[in-house]
C-alpha cells in the first residue's frame, strides 16, 4: 500500500477499539497516541509510564508517533525526549476552520508543525 501513497495509522491508540492485535493485521505506519495519555504526563511517573510504553514499542516496530494534545512546554519536552517524531495540539494553536489553514501556512512560509 506505501508504494501507492497509502499511509495508515491508528488514531487514538491505547483507547477503544485500537488493538495491538491490528499491529500485525494491518501495515501500519503511524500510531497517534491518545491525548488522554499527553494529559497524564502531568501527573508524574504513572502517567507518564503508558506514553513510555507506546513510544517504545512504536520505535521497536519502526513506526511513526505522534502525540495528540500537547498542550505545554513540559508535555512537549517529555515527548521530544522520547523520540516522538510528530505532536498535534493547542500548543501550536486552537483548532482552525479549513479556510484559514491556507492563509496560515502560506503566511511568510510558516507551516506549524514540530518533528523531531
Amino acid at each position: 500500500m506505501a508504494d501507492c501513497g497509502v499511509r495508515i495509522a491508528i488514531d487514538d491508540f491505547g483507547t477503544g477499539y485500537s488493538s495491538l492485535n491490528y499491529l500485525h493485521r494491518l501495515p501500519i505506519h503511524t500510531l497517534k497516541v491518545d491525548q488522554s495519555f499527553v494529559r497524564a504526563i502531568r501527573s508524574g511517573e504513572d502517567g507518564a509510564c503508558i506514553v513510555n510504553a507506546i513510544v517504545a514499542m512504536a520505535h521497536g516496530l519502526k513506526l511513526e508517533i505522534v502525540a495528540e494534545g500537547v498542550e505545554t512546554d513540559d508535555q512537549l519536552n517529555y515527548l521530544t525526549s522520547l523520540g516522538c517524531h510528530q505532536v498535534q495540539g493547542f500548543f501550536y494553536g486552537p483548532a482552525r476552520p479549513a479556510t484559514d489553514i491556507d492563509r496560515l501556512l502560506s503566511r511568510d512560509g510558516l507551516a506549524f508543525a514540530h518533528t523531531g
